[in-house]
């Protein structure tokens, strides 16, 4: 499970994300109770517009609230490191939910 993680968030970050998809959906498939595991493939379906995204959010931090946090911090922080303004517009969008 963990090779799959490795390589469905690597995959992430080269945006193939089709193929993330799928190993992703193996991790949580296989242990679905680990937290990064939803988070990640959270990030996953977002990047990919998919409204269940939330869900694997929620999910996350249902399992384990700090790693859940852990997981998506480093996304937003990876994200924001190519993409500052995006991330930035969807922060603002998210703040104005609450």
């Amino acid at each position: 499970v963990e090779g799959l993680y490795i390589r469905g968030v690597a995959r992430t970050g080269l945006e193939k994300f089709p193929d993330a998809l799928a190993d992703l959906d193996a991790v949580v498939r296989k242990a679905p109770a680990l937290a990064a595991g939803w988070a990640a493939r959270g990030n996953v379906k977002y990047h990919l517009g998919d409204p269940t995204a939330p869900d694997d959010y929620r999910e996350a931090f249902k399992l384990d609230p700090a790693a859940a946090t852990r997981v998506v911090l480093r996304l937003v922080r990876e994200q924001a490191k190519h993409e500052p303004a995006k991330v930035l517009a969807e922060c603002q969008r998210f703040s104005t939910r609450a």
